[in-house]
């Protein structure tokens, strides 16, 4: 277990000064780790004691601080050696390319199953559900996630907003109108959108809760993430594998509806009756909302 899996799992039975360690250490993990930095310097730093500091390495798992500062620089060197993209090994295999495909999107499919944490994935349906505004955050070329998700995220729900690019005066607007309760979900893998990076870490800046999607643990969004949904990479060429992504999408908006079946049913037929008068679709013998 890494040091932010543990932070994230004590979270809960922090002090408020042990919330004041946590949220430094996340914010300044490279540092931490790259830097000799001491428990005297983190104490100054954060106004909390060095006992203080000592029953939160303890509370991690640690005997002490250096082996806190051992697993943090382990962390920090996994992160970077992580970084080199995983291809597929098949070399000049004879199966069809289509199969070849599937299996790797299969494969990715199942290695994401096993990433996932139900409490994680609840809490985030959670956090869509209640917000008063939802940002949907991945600039080119996770935009397309963003654009699948807004798609169908706003037939259930008001206050959906699409982010896709770093456009710093828009963004600095967007910002400062947000509501309190705003969640943002941010899409970003490998090779990790400068543009995203830099959106993620203002929301983080301004106190907005943040859902991370992204490839692993290792990925540069999750120390800005309050949660993250993980769905592995693996190329065979420079496109993204996008199977598990989209089905994690498609498995939020299922545990939305979930939430409140009748009020989202009601929604929906509003939107079919919208759908018909303005003549969207060619098959118009279908409804949705009848058939839920």
């Amino acid at each position: 277990m890494t040091v932010l899996e543990r932070i994230r799992s004590n979270s809960e039975g922090f002090s408020r000064k042990m919330g004041v360690l946590a949220k430094y250490v996340v914010d300044n993990l490279n540092d931490l780790a790259v830097v000799d930095i001491n428990a005297a310097e983190i104490s100054r730093r954060t106004g909390a004691s060095e006992a203080t500091i000592s029953r939160f390495v303890r509370k991690l798992g640690f005997r002490n601080f250096p082996e806190f500062r051992t697993a943090l620089r382990q962390q920090i060197h996994a992160r970077v050696s992580s970084r080199s993209f995983r291809m597929d090994q098949g070399g000049d295999s004879e199966e069809p390319i289509y199969l070849r495909v599937f299996n790797l999107e299969r494969s990715l499919m199942e290695e994401a199953l096993g990433m996932m944490d139900p409490l994680v994935f609840d809490r985030c349906v959670e956090l869509i559900r209640s917000s008063d505004e939802v940002l949907l955050v991945g600039c080119s070329p996770n935009g397309f996630l963003v654009d699948y998700a807004y798609s169908f995220l706003r037939l259930y729900r008001d206050g959906v907003r699409p982010v896709k690019e770093l456009d710093l005066p828009s963004l600095g607007m967007i910002m400062d109108s947000l509501p309190k309760r705003t969640t943002a979900i941010v899409f970003s893998f490998p090779r990790y959108p400068r543009g995203t990076q830099r959106i993620i870490e203002m929301l983080h800046d301004r106190g907005v809760r943040t859902i991370g999607i992204t490839d692993s643990e290792m990925s540069p969004i999750v120390p800005f993430s309050d949660d993250a949904l993980f769905t592995p990479h693996k190329y065979l060429i420079v496109t993204d594998p996008a199977a598990s992504a989209v089905s994690l999408v498609h498995a939020l908006l299922v545990g939305l509806y979930r939430k409140d079946p009748q009020k989202y049913k009601k929604r929906l037929q509003k939107y079919e009756e919208v759908a018909n008068e303005s003549d969207i679709f060619v098959s118009k013998g279908f409804s949705f909302a009848e058939m839920l």
